[in-house]
C-alpha cells in the first residue's frame, strides 16, 4: 500500500517496529513530584542549555522523568502515553499544581529523543465515516538511559511521590473541563479534601493485590496496582458541588467484576457488597416509596426472558433514561453500548421504543424522572452514601475500595461494614434496610453480597498463623492460602509483606485477551491526522 492514510496506527507500527506492545502503556500522571535531590540534579543537567525558561523546563523534565521511570519499574516494556495537542492542556492551576505546559512538555520529550535516551511513537487520531479512532504518542525509557539513571543519579522507587497540594476535589463544566472553584462552608470541599487525604493515607500503607490467575478478559489489559490515590469528580460546573461527586482513581474499578473477588487487602481475602438498584431505591424514595417492599426485580419486566442478557440491557436503558435529557439521546447511548460491547446483551437487540414503553410502566411512580437528566444529581447521593461509608470504615482503620455503590473490603469486617452500609442508606435515602433483610440473599436485596468461590485446597495451612480467640474463628478462613496461587511473583509479594511489612508499589499485572474465532471486516477509508 502506498496511502499510508488507509492504514490503521498498528498495521504502520508492525510494519516499522515488529510488535512494540503500544497497549501496554500507563497515562501521563501531572501530580508526580519530588524532591528528592537526584530527580532534580537529573532534571537540571538535562535542560542545560534548552530553550525557554529554566525553571518550567526543569519542572516539566522532573515530571516527565518520574512517570518514565514509574512506568520502567512496573515493566521495562511499558510506554508512557501522553498527548501532543496543544489543547489538552488547557488545565487551570488548581489542578495542575507543577504547572506543566504543553511547550514545555512536548519540549522535553523531543530532547530526550534527540539525545536517544527514550523510544517514541507519535500518536494519530483518525477521522472515518463509520469510525472515529485514536491514540496518544507513546514513549519509554532505553534501557541504557535508565541504567544511567539509577547509577549515576541514584533514582530508587522512593523518590515517586506525589504533589503535596494535589487537588482531588474536582469540578467539571458540561463539557467534563476541569474548572476553577472557590471553597465554601456550603460545598465543604475542604472537609472532604482532608477526608480524601486520611482515606488515601490509608490505601497507601495497605498492601492491595490481585490474584489474576488464568483469568482472560474481553479485551487485553495491564492492571496498574500502583494507582491507588483516590479522587472525586463533580458535574455540571455548579459551584455548590451538588452533581456528581463520585470516588475515581482506584485501579480496582477498572478491572472486570468477576476479578474483584480475586484482590488480596493485606493478605486477607475479600467480600463484596454493593446496592442493588440504587438509583431505582432512590428515585421511589423521592415519591415516599420503599422500593424493596413491593417485592419486585428493577430489571426483570414480564415481557422479556429472564437473563442475564435482558437484565443487561435493563440497566444500561435505565442509566440511558437518567442521564440522557430526552429518549433520542438515551436510544444513541444505548446503541453506542451495544456496539461497544454485544456479547454482554441478547444476541438480537429488543426494539426500543416498545422496550421504553415497557419499563416506563414497569416503573410508573417514578417515570416521570426518565428523559430529564437527573443521573448527576442522583449520583450526588450515592456518593454521599459512599462517603459515609468510607469514612465509618477509615475512622476504624479498616482499608474499604469503592467501586460506586459497591465496596470491596477484607471478609473478616464483612459485619462492619454492612451496618456501615445500612445506616448510610437509612440516612440518605429515609427508609431502613432492616425491612428489607427478608431479601437478603435475594437478587433484590438492596444489599447483595458476593462471597469468594471456594478453591480446591491441599492440607497445608497459611504459615504461623493462629486463631482469632475474639471471634472464635480460624485465621486461615480468612487468609490468602499460598498454596491455591499459581503466580510466583504475587506468591512473593505476599511473602515480603507478611515478613517484612514491604509493600511492592510498581507492579503492573497483564491479563490476557480471550481467543477470537478470526473474522472478516470491512475497514472504511480514513483521513490520518497527526496527534
Amino acid at each position: 500500500m502506498d496511502d499510508k492514510s488507509q492504514l490503521t496506527w498498528e498495521e504502520v507500527s508492525e510494519e516499522d517496529d515488529g510488535d512494540p506492545g503500544y497497549e501496554n502503556f500507563s497515562r501521563i500522571d501531572f501530580n508526580l513530584w519530588t524532591d528528592d535531590p537526584s530527580v532534580l540534579r537529573a532534571s537540571e543537567d538535562l535542560v542545560s542549555g534548552l530553550k525557554g525558561h529554566k525553571t518550567l523546563n526543569r519542572t516539566c523534565m522532573m515530571v516527565l522523568l518520574l512517570n518514565l521511570y514509574r512506568c520502567w519499574l512496573m515493566d521495562e516494556t511499558k510506554w508512557l502515553a501522553y498527548m501532543r495537542g496543544k489543547d489538552r492542556y488547557c488545565l487551570c492551576r488548581k489542578y495542575n499544581k507543577n504547572d506543566i505546559s504543553w511547550t514545555g512538555l512536548t519540549r522535553s520529550v523531543d530532547h530526550l529523543i534527540s539525545l536517544d535516551h527514550i523510544e517514541h511513537k507519535i500518536g494519530f487520531y483518525f477521522r472515518g465515516v463509520v469510525v472515529e479512532k485514536g491514540k496518544c504518542s507513546r514513549a519509554r525509557l532505553r534501557g541504557s538511559f535508565a541504567d544511567l539513571l539509577e547509577s549515576e543519579y541514584g533514582f530508587t522507587d522512593s523518590v515517586i511521590r506525589r504533589h503535596p497540594q494535589e487537588e482531588v476535589v474536582i469540578l467539571k463544566d458540561t463539557d467534563k473541563i476541569p474548572i476553577d472553584y472557590k471553597d465554601t462552608n456550603h460545598n465543604d470541599a475542604d472537609g472532604k479534601r482532608k477526608f480524601l487525604k486520611r482515606y488515601n493515607e490509608l490505601l497507601e500503607g495497605t498492601y492491595i493485590d490481585l490474584d489474576a490467575g488464568d483469568y482472560k478478559a474481553k479485551e487485553s489489559m495491564w492492571v496498574d496496582l500502583s494507582r491507588k490515590h483516590c479522587y472525586r469528580v463533580f458535574n455540571n460546573g455548579k459551584k455548590t458541588l451538588i452533581h456528581g461527586g463520585r470516588f475515581y482513581g482506584g485501579w480496582w474499578q477498572g478491572i472486570p467484576s468477576e476479578l474483584r473477588l480475586k484482590i488480596i487487602i493485606n493478605n486477607m481475602k475479600v467480600v463484596e457488597c454493593d446496592y442493588s438498584g440504587i438509583h431505582i431505591n432512590l428515585l421511589y424514595a423521592k415519591e415516599g416509596i420503599d422500593f424493596n417492599c413491593l417485592g419486585k426485580d428493577a430489571y426483570q419486566l414480564p415481557e422479556y426472558d429472564i437473563t442475564r442478557e435482558y437484565r443487561n440491557f435493563f440497566k444500561v436503558l435505565l442509566l440511558a433514561a437518567l442521564n440522557a435529557k430526552n429518549d433520542g439521546l438515551a436510544k444513541k447511548a444505548i446503541n453506542r453500548k451495544f456496539n461497544k460491547t454485544p456479547y454482554k446483551f441478547p444476541s438480537e437487540k429488543p426494539n426500543l421504543d416498545e422496550a421504553i414503553k415497557h419499563f416506563k410502566n414497569y416503573h410508573s411512580p417514578i417515570a416521570h424522572h426518565f428523559f430529564k437528566g437527573v443521573g448527576h444529581a442522583l449520583m450526588n447521593t450515592d456518593a454521599k452514601i459512599a462517603e459515609y461509608v468510607l469514612r465509618k470504615m477509615t475512622e476504624q482503620d479498616i482499608p474499604v475500595l469503592s467501586v460506586h455503590d459497591s465496596f470491596i473490603c477484607p471478609k473478616i469486617h464483612e459485619d462492619s461494614l454492612i451496618s456501615s452500609m445500612r445506616e448510610a442508606f437509612s440516612r440518605h435515602c429515609g427508609f431502613s434496610l432492616e425491612r428489607a433483610i427478608r431479601f437478603y440473599r435475594e437478587s433484590e436485596s438492596p444489599i447483595k453480597r458476593a462471597r469468594p468461590s471456594r478453591v480446591p485446597r491441599v492440607n497445608i495451612t497459611y504459615e504461623e498463623h493462629s486463631t482469632n480467640e475474639a471471634l472464635g474463628v480460624y485465621s486461615d478462613d480468612f487468609m490468602v492460602d499460598l498454596t491455591s496461587i499459581n503466580d510466583s511473583r504475587l506468591v512473593n509479594r505476599i511473602m515480603n509483606y507478611d515478613h517484612n511489612g514491604e509493600i511492592a508499589k510498581y507492579v503492573s499485572i497483564p491479563i490476557e485477551k480471550e481467543p477470537e474465532v478470526p473474522s472478516m471486516r470491512i475497514v472504511p477509508r480514513r483521513e490520518l491526522i497527526v496527534h
